[in-house]
């Protein structure tokens, strides 16, 4: 959240969603302490987010073999924030193999960017060795 300096941010109110898709869903939102105005939400689409880190190598295993999911679901989320949201500004179309900066295997991404004057979203998949996840951030810029 790049305004972060801007407000003092109490801690989320987390929100779990009842599975009804591929993945669960759980909603972040960051109000502001002095005066409680919402400033900040995160959508959150992962296996397992709040779990033990050092219990989740199986479920990592298993989901290290669902890229073809992961990139559907993606574009089932981003089509409803399309139909929120308008045409994005920043796309991208297909699956985007980086490199690893650290020890661990390449990996994929998606990003989708919504931007106006009033607000910026962003749609993120990561699909990488314990990162499994699609995320969509989105905040108010007034």
């Amino acid at each position: 959240f790049p305004l972060l300096d801007n407000y003092k941010i109490a801690k989320p109110i987390i929100v779990k969603h009842a599975q009804t898709g591929f993945l669960p869903l759980n909603s972040h939102y960051f109000f502001s302490e002095t005066d409680s105005t919402l400033r900040y939400i995160s959508y959150d689409w992962e296996r397992d987010q709040f779990g033990n880190f050092f219990k989740k190598q199986e479920m990592w295993k298993e989901e290290s073999t669902k890229l073809n999911e992961y990139n559907k679901e993606y574009e089932r989320i981003k089509t409803c924030a399309i139909s929120q949201f308008g045409r994005p500004t920043e796309e991208d179309i297909t699956l985007q193999k980086e490199k690893s900066t650290n020890e661990r295997p390449d990996f994929y991404t998606r990003t989708t960017v919504w931007e106006t004057d009033l607000y910026y979203a962003k749609l993120k998949l990561i699909f990488e060795s314990i990162t499994y996840r699609i995320r969509l951030n989105y905040y108010w810029k007034k």
